[in-house]
């Protein structure tokens, strides 16, 4: 790796680098879309650069959300700030879906418009419950708000990865559906896989 004046950096000086710029992204978007001023959202950087993981707070004791103005602000925060290391991203973790309450609503919802979901049982009528998921999160509306803050950095969302789906009563996700005792698909661990950058990102 080199630097913009041209200086070669050594594999450490680089890790090292990384780390700085998750620490200084955290102190840039604290407070920026969180559950409450008590929540410092971080970004780990890991696998050498090639993903990175997203944490509600510094530490995992303190219950944080983020919502969508505070996840754009999350990433786009550390997308700048990593400069060229972002070429090389090609995955990004979130954790669990419920610490997004926006992205937790429109995934229940969608499962309800899945003609694949029986909403009285709890189970797909045909495939897989993280396929249905899948589709959910795929859906070009919502696959386009997940892919907002990558847009700049020239990266796109190929598809999304899923494990540990999990049910709910519509009631506890979406307050004013009529159905409140409906099943919907509402958490799940997600992982966003990217595609290259384009080619004009890399100039």
């Amino acid at each position: 790796m080199r630097t913009s004046s041209g200086r070669s950096v050594a594999p450490r000086e680089r890790r090292l680098a990384l780390r700085l710029t998750s620490t200084v992204i955290l102190a840039i978007v604290t407070g920026a879309g969180w559950a409450s001023t008590e929540c410092r959202p971080r970004v780990d950087v890991e696998d050498g650069g090639v993903g990175i993981r997203l944490r509600t707070h510094v530490d995992a004791f303190t219950p944080c959300t983020i919502d969508e103005a505070g996840y754009r602000a999350l990433v786009r925060g550390w997308l700048s700030g990593a400069s060229q290391s972002a070429l090389s991203l090609r995955w990004i973790a979130l954790g669990r879906i419920v610490d997004y309450p926006w992205l937790e609503r429109a995934l229940a919802a969608a499962s309800l418009d899945d003609p694949a979901w029986d909403r009285r049982r709890g189970r797909v009528r045909a495939g897989s419950l993280e396929g249905l998921a899948r589709r959910a999160l795929e859906r070009p509306a919502l696959l386009e708000r997940l892919e907002a803050p990558l847009r700049d950095a020239g990266l796109q969302v190929r598809s999304v990865s899923l494990e540990k789906v999990l049910v709910a009563p519509a009631g506890a996700i979406l307050p004013d559906h009529p159905e409140p005792r409906a099943l919907v698909v509402h958490d799940a661990q997600i992982w966003l896989q990217l595609d290259s950058p384009t080619p004009q990102a890399r100039r």
